[in-house]
C-alpha cells in the first residue's frame, strides 16, 4: 500500500533534507541500501547507485533535473535475483511505471524493495545539464527548484532548443483554441467508443515506421537557429505566422498516428513486440481494448507471450 511522507525542509534546501531522510532509513531501520541517484566524482555526471553507507548520501541528489539512464533498469538488474536484504529505491513516477512493467515481464522483483517516489518537474538532456550544472553539485538542483517555484522559470540554455520551443508554442494558443480543441477530442472519444460497442480489440501498430535513431526527430539545424532567434528576442508571434505548428504537429502524428488517440480517449491499450526486423529492432503490436477492460488485454498479453514468447529478445548491443 502506498504511503505518503511529509519532510521537512531547512533552509530552503529539499537536497540536504532528503539526504537526511534516507540516512535515517539506513541508520535506523532494516533498509541497508538505498538506490539513489548521486553525483559522480567525473565531470559531475548523475548516474543512480546503491549506496550503503550513509556518509555517502551526502553525494546523493534524488532531485537532479537529469536521468541518463532510467533508474527501473539499474533496478531490474539488481533484483532480477534475490537480494536478500531490504533495500530502498528513489525513483520518478514514470521510472516506477517502468519497474513496475519489467516485473511483470519477471525482469525484476519487488520483493524487500521499498519504492520511494519523488514528483519529476522536467529534466535536462545529458549535454543540457553538464552545461547548466558544471561541476558544483547540488546547487543547480537546488536553482532549479527554486526558480520552478517563484515562477521565474528558466532560461533559454539550460534547455534543449526543441524542448524549449514546444512551450514556445503554449504562448502563441489562445484559451479559445484550448477550449474547441477539447470539444472536438471529447466528441471524437464518443464515436471511438460506438466502435467498441462492436469490438472487443483493435490491433494497430505502435509506429508507422521501425524506430529512428536518437535525434532524428529534432529539428534540422537552421529550424534551431530560427527557434533560437525567436527564442531570445521573445517574437513569438513569429511563429503564428510563420505557420510552423501544424507542420511539426503533421510531422509528429505521422511517426506516432496510433498511440495518442488513446492518450485522449482513456482506454487501456498495450504494445507488444510480436516481430522484429532484420536490423534486430522490435516491431511493436499496439492492442487497444474497452474503456475499464483492462482484465482483456492481460489475459491477452498472457496468451500472445506463451504463444510467442520475447522475454529473451534485445536488440544488438543492449
Amino acid at each position: 500500500m502506498a504511503k505518503t511522507a511529509r519532510i521537512e525542509v531547512n533552509d530552503r534546501n529539499p537536497v540536504a533534507s532528503l539526504q537526511g531522510f534516507l540516512r535515517q532509513l539506513l541508520e535506523q531501520t532494516a533498509i541497508s541500501g538505498v538506490m539513489v541517484a548521486e553525483h559522480l566524482p567525473v565531470n559531475g555526471a548523475v548516474m543512480p547507485a546503491l549506496v550503503t553507507d550513509p556518509e555517502r548520501l551526502a553525494e546523493a541528489d534524488p532531485l537532479a533535473p537529469v536521468f541518463p539512464i532510467n533508474a527501473s533498469k539499474v533496478l531490474s538488474k539488481l533484483t532480477r535475483k534475490p537480494v536478500g536484504e531490504k533495500i530502498a529505491a528513489v525513483m520518478r513516477p514514470c521510472e516506477i511505471r517502468a519497474f513496475v512493467e519489467l516485473v511483470k515481464l519477471k525482469q525484476g522483483s519487488l520483493d524487500d524493495v521499498t519504492l520511494i517516489g519523488v514528483d519529476c518537474y522536467g529534466a535536462y538532456g545529458n549535454i543540457d545539464y553538464r552545461r547548466f550544472a558544471g561541476l558544483s553539485a547540488p546547487q543547480p538542483t537546488l536553482s532549479f527548484y527554486e526558480n520552478l517555484t517563484s515562477g521565474r522559470g528558466t532560461a533559454l540554455d539550460d534547455f534543449d532548443i526543441s524542448t524549449f520551443g514546444t512551450g514556445l508554442f503554449g504562448t502563441i494558443l489562445k484559451a479559445s483554441d484550448y477550449v474547441r480543441a477539447l470539444r472536438y477530442l471529447q466528441s471524437m472519444s464518443r464515436e471511438i467508443g460506438r466502435f467498441f460497442e462492436k469490438y472487443d480489440v483493435l490491433l494497430t501498430p505502435v509506429l508507422n515506421q521501425p524506430p529512428v535513431k536518437i535525434g532524428a526527430l529534432k529539428p534540422s539545424a537552421s529550424e534551431q537557429t530560427q527557434l533560437k532567434l525567436i527564442a531570445r528576442t521573445r517574437q513569438t508571434w513569429i511563429l503564428d505566422a510563420m505557420g510552423i505548428i501544424k507542420p511539426l504537429a503533421a510531422q509528429t502524428f505521422e511517426f506516432i498516428p496510433w498511440t495518442p488517440v488513446f492518450n485522449v480517449t482513456g482506454q487501456p491499450a498495450m504494445s507488444v513486440p510480436l516481430h522484429w526486423n532484420d536490423a534486430g529492432l522490435p516491431i511493436g503490436m499496439h492492442f487497444v481494448g474497452k474503456w475499464g477492460e483492462e482484465a482483456t488485454l492481460f489475459r491477452l498479453a498472457g496468451q500472445l507471450e506463451k504463444a510467442r514468447p520475447w522475454f529473451d529478445k534485445a536488440p544488438a548491443g543492449y
